[in-house]
């Protein structure tokens, strides 16, 4: 535990290098969630980028076991932020500009159609820019769908 303090001290501390900003909606018409994201370079970025979008339920009950009780079986358990699904496939896509000059603001965008068993008013759009080559994550951004 002591180890990891210093090292999240110390990444904390670092300068964001983009600006993400993030519109997640929700048709109820076709349950179509559709994602809407800004990315402006806050330094001159020199590298591919990537982005995922990944869809998150909240609350959902199932089992779950807890080896610290006896019984170990906890028959009705409320699961948070599970990952369901990908709007553009496990690795995302690259972004279309591997260089981002200071400032530079690009649009991007994906779409999911929720399944029926999905509770929509608990899904949420989880957006991440990662490098391409070591796949560290740049930055991430989080919105609950809105209902429309």
């Amino acid at each position: 535990v002591n180890a990891w303090a210093p090292k999240v001290v110390s990444i904390l501390a670092q300068a964001p290098k983009l600006k993400l900003n993030l519109q997640a909606n929700f048709s109820n018409a076709n349950r179509l969630a559709s994602a809407n994201l800004e990315i402006q370079a806050l330094e001159n970025i020199q590298e591919q980028l990537r982005v995922a979008y990944y869809l998150t339920e909240d609350s959902i009950l199932g089992a779950q076991k807890d080896y610290s009780i006896s019984p170990s079986d906890i028959p009705e358990y409320y699961h948070r932020h599970m990952l369901r699904g990908s709007m553009n496939g496990t690795w995302g896509e690259n972004l279309p500009a591997a260089f981002l000059a200071s400032g530079q603001t690009l649009a991007h965008s994906g779409s999911f159609t929720i399944p029926n068993n999905w509770n929509q008013n608990k899904v949420a759009v989880v957006a991440v820019i990662y490098r391409e080559e070591s796949r560290e994550v740049v930055e991430v951004i989080e919105k609950k769908l809105s209902i429309q």
